[in-house]
């Protein structure tokens, strides 16, 4: 279950992350399936967060969390690249930053 967190400075910014949540999902979702993991774009959380300050690098930044299977590892860069793409075109913000934290983890399912 990968989650986006997306750090946002501006209400401008905010708004038109949410305007494309679902789109943005559905590519995380799309992006990330690999080998015999499908994944489903309400298996992807985004999480908008508002930051104070001005020690942002890019207008709105991306942290993607998900497990480390060997093909994300492989295109992680790729990954990144064109995730910055889809959210410039997508939202008309010019200065995206992103990350892929790829990990073991354990996740809690009922």
């Amino acid at each position: 279950m990968p989650t986006a967190n997306v750090y946002y400075t501006k209400l401008d910014q905010k708004n038109a992350v949410e305007r494309i949540t679902s789109d943005l999902k559905t590519f995380i979702a799309k992006e990330l399936t690999c080998g015999d993991i499908s994944l489903d774009p309400k298996e992807v959380s985004v999480r908008p967060i508002k930051v104070e300050g001005s020690g942002m690098i890019g207008d709105i930044e991306v942290e993607v969390k998900a497990h480390a299977f060997q093909e994300r590892v492989e295109n992680q860069d790729g990954f990144c690249l064109d995730l910055e793409r889809f959210l410039e075109r997508r939202t008309g913000i010019r200065n995206v930053k992103t990350w892929l934290i790829l990990s073991e983890l354990g996740h809690s399912m009922e």
